[in-house]
């Protein structure tokens, strides 16, 4: 490795690892140093080079003004500024420093960096699920749902097992990217044990979103790759999933956690009460406020006075109970109109124009590795429905880290083309 890229790639490690085990526990007092860093190294890694933006870094920036909009209409100004500076304001940071640093290192080491850390956290997890044990919450960190899931429900380094789940779900798809580059037997022997590992450990956060997310995710990676043999996988991959379903339902009296994926449960009429009442609920708040939403973290401040009249099934019963419970709801009642539209427009883009990039790259290393990247988004993506996925550090960093890297690849076809 040049000495000159040595602290791209230290840099770039360094936010992995700190999304992996330390961001959950001190983004609110390391935020400020991390995206001062990473905006200092992202123009530096410009130097030398004639500075322009991508219809993608277009969109970015697009999205992040209209998401500003959820300062307009604030009742607790302290509360929305806290989230604005901890999830919004490090956006572009993120964004651009993944992406001009990224073409500085060496990929395939950032997917080994992706794949120690999927792995410690996924051992670490199962680990506590068997000991029914987490040292971290129980002598250094307060967290609320320690009580609530310990042994139950794998939360590693996360704080809640959907976090967890998120994590893992979204970087499962590059270890498998690396699976596909390693050319050593050995090696491909051991990343495949940390592939198992990670899987498993996603199983053990027993989420539904993330089963979802690991079909998504496992889809999206063949089609870009293999497009006439996703079809095939998918069904495969659909009846493994209809099995297990199948053997949760029959096995939830040996391990009730089990229950979570059984028939059961997952068709249980309250489950899609909760999610009408938090979407009637958003619905509400746009009505009163439809260009730029009640304001950051107003749907759990503003909750009483917009749940009148609904049945709100087991909300308020933990912290999260009084949220939307839908990343896109949440954008929709916080930010408004104008916010949703911007986040999807940028999201729509970065991925049409990502699986572009995969369909005409002549390199088939990028090709696996960009697949990686938009089959980890995917997963990600796919967490929206079941809670507020970008209001936590570690999903929220890594979110943005992926379409920053995404969309370098994009610049790096349109500059090719």
């Amino acid at each position: 490795m040049k000495k000159l890229n040595f602290p791209y790639i230290a840099a770039m490690s360094g936010v992995i690892v700190l999304a992996a085990f330390f961001a959950p526990f001190f983004w609110d007092q390391w935020y400020g140093w991390a995206i001062s860093v990473m905006g200092f190294l992202g123009i530096i890694a410009c130097r030398g080079q004639r500075f322009s933006f991508t219809r993608i870094d277009c969109l970015l920036l697009i999205c992040f003004v209209c998401l500003c909009g959820g300062l307009v209409n604030i009742a607790e100004r302290e509360q929305a500024m806290r989230y604005f500076r901890f999830f919004i304001l490090p956006v572009p940071f993120i964004y651009f420093f993944a992406g001009r640093c990224y073409g500085r290192v060496d990929q395939v080491d950032i997917l080994r960096v992706f794949w120690a850390c999927g792995l410690v956290a996924g051992i670490c997890g199962i680990i506590e699920i068997v000991t029914r044990q987490n040292i971290i919450y129980r002598y250094v960190f307060e967290n609320y749902y320690f009580d609530v899931f310990i042994g139950r429900r794998l939360m590693s380094f996360f704080f809640h097992p959907v976090v967890a789940a998120t994590y893992l779900a979204g970087v499962l798809p590059l270890t498998m990217s690396l699976f596909l580059l390693e050319n050593k037997r050995a090696a491909k022997a051991i990343i495949a044990g940390g592939i198992a590992v990670i899987f498993v450990s996603v199983v053990l956060a027993f989420s539904r979103a993330a089963l979802v997310a690991l079909i998504a995710g496992s889809f999206f990676f063949v089609y870009c790759l293999r497009p006439r043999r996703a079809g095939r996988i998918l069904a495969w991959v659909a009846a493994a999933a209809a099995s297990f379903i199948v053997f949760c339902s029959l096995a939830q009296r040996i391990y009730w956690p089990l229950a979570r994926f059984s028939v059961q449960e997952m068709s249980a009429p309250v489950n899609f009460i909760r999610k009408c009442d938090r979407a009637v609920m958003a619905v509400r708040m746009l009505k009163d406020h439809p260009w730029f939403g009640v304001g950051y973290d107003h749907f759990r401040v503003l909750f009483d006075q917009y749940s009148h009249g609904l049945s709100i099934i087991g909300m308020g019963l933990l912290p999260d109970g009084r949220v939307a419970d839908c990343m896109i709801l949440t954008i929709a009642a916080e930010t408004g109109l104008i916010g949703l539209f911007g986040f999807l427009l940028f999201l729509s883009g970065i991925l049409l124009f990502g699986l572009g990039a995969v369909r005409r790259s002549a390199s088939q290393q990028d090709r696996i590795m960009l697949a990686g990247y938009l089959s980890g988004l995917i997963s990600i993506c796919c967490m929206f429905m079941t809670y507020e996925t970008l209001y936590w550090p570690t999903p929220n960093i890594l979110f943005w880290f992926y379409t920053g890297i995404i969309a370098y690849y994009c610049g790096m076809q349109r500059k090719k083309a």
